[in-house]
């Protein structure tokens, strides 16, 4: 069991109850209760294993992701076998739990940032563990014209987070990663995600789709 905390000092008052987020889940844990939590999934012990098999039998698809998703979890795999993840994000908080169930080896991110979930920390950690991430297959396209860079640009957000997308010495930028055109429609973005652009009736993006959330745009 290996878990990564991330401190800040400044403190985020008062806590965050916003009640759109209780419909999925809004549960506060700590990293002893989440390592337990894991052992009795991944052996089956206080959990059932009727349960397990629900919660990790793939029931739809993830727009942008070759996982896919269960009850509350995302199934994947890393090198043919079995990876179980989910990551959480509120107000002050981020976390990330995967389970390699074949290995009985799990990994518990909990910070005090907004949605920090140390995607390059847990990325080392998973090839310490001999389960590295995937490489992706981009299909390479033509970049995006200069003409055509500025119907992307703007501020799109979802609930408190907003996204800032810009350009940046003639390249777009979500955040602050660059981003590429792919052959079906996504933005294939340099820290490894993609970001889907919905635009309007008048070609200009208003809605962007990113990290399994919808923003839209608010400028």
């Amino acid at each position: 069991m290996i878990a990564a905390r991330c401190q800040l000092a400044a403190v985020l008052r008062p806590l965050a109850d916003n009640a759109a987020n209780w419909p999925a889940g809004s549960v506060f844990s700590n990293v002893p209760d989440l390592a337990r939590f894991t052992i009795a999934f991944m052996t089956a012990g206080r959990i059932s294993k009727d349960a397990v098999t629900a919660l990790t039998t793939p029931h739809a698809d993830i727009p942008g992701s070759r996982a896919k998703y269960g009850y509350g979890l995302q199934i994947d795999s890393r090198g043919g076998e079995p990876y179980w993840s989910h990551g959480g994000s509120r107000a002050g908080y981020g976390s990330f739990l995967a389970m390699l169930p074949s290995r009985h080896a799990a990994l518990i991110v909990l910070t005090n940032r907004t949605g920090e979930n140390l995607p390059r920390t847990r990325a080392r950690i998973m090839e310490m563990l001999g389960a590295p991430d995937p490489v992706a297959v981009r299909a390479k396209t033509a970049p995006i014209p200069a003409s055509d860079l500025a119907r992307y640009t703007g501020d799109f957000r979802n609930g408190s987070g907003v996204t800032h997308v810009a350009v940046k010495d003639g390249k777009l930028y979500v955040g602050k990663q660059e981003a590429h055109p792919e052959a079906d429609g996504w933005l294939a973005l340099s820290g490894g995600g993609r970001a889907l652009p919905v635009s309007g009736p008048d070609g200009r993006v208003v809605y962007l789709f990113l990290g399994g959330r919808s923003q839209a745009r608010i400028d």
